[in-house]
């Protein structure tokens, strides 16, 4: 994954990673050096804490009322 952002990140303002996973520390390094946004969003129980220290972390927990699926949906026809 981190060869493709690198090589699309001309055409990006900023970069968001749905992620927690550490692995993502040197993309984030990269991303940086190229004068580049970057904003991880994971569940806070599954991020390292590099990330969720370190960076601009979006909790998935804080926003799940915002973002999850709806149920009970009128069906129509």
């Amino acid at each position: 994954m981190h060869d493709e952002i690198m090589n699309d990140l001309h055409d990006l303002d900023i970069v968001y990673i749905a992620s927690g996973d550490s692995d993502f520390i040197r993309t984030k390094k990269n991303i940086l050096k190229a004068q580049k946004r970057v904003k991880f969003i994971a569940y806070e129980n599954n991020c390292a804490w590099e990330i969720k220290y370190g960076s601009w972390f979006v909790s998935l927990d804080s926003i799940k009322s915002e973002i999850e699926r709806a149920t009970n949906l009128p069906t129509t026809l």
